[in-house]
């Protein structure tokens, strides 16, 4: 398989995955910068995250910059260091409140991605 095919094969695994991904790079001043996502990242969110490219994780997730997520990015980034936690996300304003599986890891130099999965919650 060619170069370029083996890229078009990873591109439409990554955006056909069942999980939400987030891609980051870090920049030499250290902000944190959203690159992309998949399909699953939009469905699960509710949201169009194309929007946020090329803004940091603060402007583009503001109720992330209230907690420690950006810093333990950073560190993915920084320490190649594998994260998996459990995520409360409430973005504010009531449009998107979950519980989320997120797998943090790096993916090249000053790069990372986010697997994003909706942890279910028992009403009974």
């Amino acid at each position: 398989m060619e170069l370029m095919d083996k890229k078009e094969h990873l591109e439409t695994i990554i955006q056909n995955a069942p999980f939400g991904i987030h891609s980051y790079k870090l920049l030499d001043d250290k902000r944190l910068i959203f690159t992309g996502s998949n399909k699953a990242a939009d469905t699960i969110l509710g949201i169009d995250n194309n929007r946020f490219i090329g803004k940091p994780i603060g402007e583009a997730f503001p109720e992330l910059a209230k907690t420690n997520i950006p810093d333990l990015y950073r560190q993915v980034v920084r320490t190649g260091e594998r994260v998996r936690k459990r995520q409360i996300y409430d973005d504010g304003q009531n449009i998107v409140s979950a519980i989320f599986k997120v797998t943090a890891l790096q993916t090249g130099k000053n790069a990372m991605a986010v697997f994003l999965q909706i942890v279910p919650t028992d009403n009974h």
